[in-house]
């Protein structure tokens, strides 16, 4: 414990680095570490955003990889490890949501920005109405991001939206959207529509569609025969994914005494 509040004390330093991409790997350090005295500091970065972005030309001129946005820009850095910081990162909700409010902010900084705060818990949901917002944004990871900080909200409201988005033209949406209304309170209301994505052409939305039904409880049981089949029958014409049948057997277990009724025809999943 004494090594690591001297190698934060060290990482902490590195804030002040004239380079945005240290300032920034320093801060999700501090995050990971849990420096929950050093949240202050990692909040002042929230106001230092890079003036020229070259990692997209480096990349595509194939000279360095692409590293993540929370690893270039020393605001969204901040914002990644305040959201890790618990309770006293969360105290900063209000300064990470000010971040939202600039136009010109880039898409995959604004879905960075909006994942941070979807995990900084209760002290973030009054920002709701900016997440839900974005929701119709033609940036396809910022809807991604705002249908995955919409299930962590949860609890009440923004279910008629998210199921909005069970049709969006890509998958990464359809399957963040049906794994958020699995979260809010009223995402039953919407169960058919979830079930019609069981044969949704992508294996990553079937199985997130399957993982939301088992988790509706008994509103769900109505798909119960569906999904044994769904876990169980192999058509050697017709092959599933394993990681849909996974999701499957998965949503099963979820259903208690509904989804032992279907033990048998589990248990041929040995052979």
């Amino acid at each position: 414990r004494r090594c690591a509040r001297r190698a934060a004390g060290h990482v902490a330093e590195l804030l002040s680095s004239k380079e945005s991409s240290v300032q920034a790997a320093a801060a999700v350090a501090l995050g990971h570490m849990k420096a929950t005295d050093r949240a202050a500091e990692v909040a002042a970065l929230l106001r230092n955003c890079p003036e020229l972005d070259t990692s997209l030309a480096l990349a595509a001129a194939g000279l360095e990889e692409r590293p993540p946005v929370e690893l270039r820009r020393p605001d969204c850095g901040a914002a990644a490890a305040l959201a890790l910081m618990g309770d006293k990162g969360a105290a900063f909700a209000d300064e990470v949501a000010e971040l939202l409010n600039d136009k010109s902010f880039p898409p995959d900084a604004a879905a960075s920005v909006v994942r941070s705060l979807a995990l900084m818990g209760s002290a973030a949901t009054g920002h709701k109405g900016k997440v839900q917002a974005v929701l119709e944004h033609p940036h396809a990871p910022l809807r991604e991001a705002a249908c995955f900080a919409m299930g962590e909200f949860g609890k009440d409201g923004g279910e008629s939206t998210l199921a909005g988005r069970l049709k969006d033209s890509q998958s990464c949406v359809r399957e963040a959207a049906a794994l958020a209304l699995g979260k809010v309170k009223d995402g039953w209301l919407f169960l058919d529509e979830v079930a019609a994505l069981f044969d949704d052409n992508v294996p990553t939305v079937q199985a997130a569609a399957l993982r939301c039904v088992g988790s509706m409880g008994p509103k769900g049981y109505a798909y119960a025969a569906d999904i044994c089949r769904r876990a169980t029958l192999v058509d050697p014409s017709a092959p599933r994914s394993t990681m849909v049948r996974t999701a499957a057997l998965e949503s099963l277990g979820a259903m208690g005494a509904r989804g032992a009724a279907y033990a048998e025809e589990v248990a041929t999943c040995f052979d």
